[in-house]
């Protein structure tokens, strides 16, 4: 288990037969690992972008054929999830894995702008975002924390977001907090930029799976209607707050206080 003070990074099972399964917020039922695999029903290779790498749990959904770009800002994050014993979701998966060391947003805006090398498995001579192929599934796995990067929330953030995504991509965020109520911030950006969206909660036995909170944003009518999310969203059970949307020159966490 990857622990920063009491917040959970990720675990992995010690049994040979079990180390490929997601566990704690990534499991099959939470919403993130809804979207990985009714996509994966949907193609036989996808490409799937990580902010936010933990041990790199969800590089266990990878299927060959399949691309994992993972973002991480802590050189020691992506040590501790490729080169010690501890965790091997990365070296097990049958993806082609991917780390890119560095801030997410600041990655990802370089990589809008460059041209892309030939030997970079994401990349293509046409297509949004500078020549890279838009990831198919873009996840948002930084807010476990007190003090999550509102600069990863903002306006501007989702704006560039949606320029790596394809048309029928998913973007997934993670907003498991103990402290915090991220939903509304969410809320603003599917209003922004009138996208559909699912809020999808499941409960963890607290063992190998957690209870988990994600939100699902596309532009992709259909897909957001398929019958699995449907039954799993209880957006239409929360009440949430309409409150001023986060950009790149105003954040405010005490507005998301629980």
């Amino acid at each position: 288990t990857l622990m920063h003070g009491q917040i959970n990074h990720g675990m992995q099972i010690d049994h040979p037969r079990l180390k490929l399964r997601p566990t704690t917020y990534f499991t099959d039922e939470s919403g993130v690992g809804m979207a990985i695999l009714l996509k994966q029903a949907e193609s036989d290779s996808l490409r799937v972008g990580v902010l936010g790498l933990g041990i790199g749990t969800l590089a266990a959904y990878g299927r060959e054929g399949d691309i994992y770009r993972l973002y991480e800002i802590d050189p020691a994050v992506i040590r501790l999830a490729e080169e010690t014993p501890y965790f091997s979701y990365l070296r097990d998966s049958k993806a082609e894995i991917i780390t890119v060391a560095g801030d997410g947003r600041i990655s990802l805006e370089r990589e809008a702008r460059s041209t892309p090398a030939p030997t970079d498995p994401v990349a293509a001579p046409a297509g949004r975002g500078g020549g890279l192929v838009p990831f198919d599934i873009l996840v948002l796995d930084a807010f476990s924390g007190d003090s999550p990067p509102a600069h990863l929330l903002t306006l501007e953030a989702f704006a560039l977001y949606l320029q790596h995504l394809a048309d029928d991509g998913v973007i997934a965020v993670n907003i498991s907090n103990r402290y915090l109520d991220l939903l509304p911030v969410i809320g603003q950006v599917r209003k922004t930029y009138g996208l559909e969206m699912a809020y999808i909660q499941s409960r963890g036995d607290q063992k190998i799976s957690a209870n988990a909170q994600w939100v699902l944003l596309s532009r992709d009518k259909k897909f957001m209607q398929h019958p699995d999310i449907a039954r799993a969203d209880s957006l239409h059970k929360r009440s949430v707050r309409n409150i001023r949307p986060w950009t790149d020159d105003y954040s405010n966490l005490l507005s998301v206080l629980k």
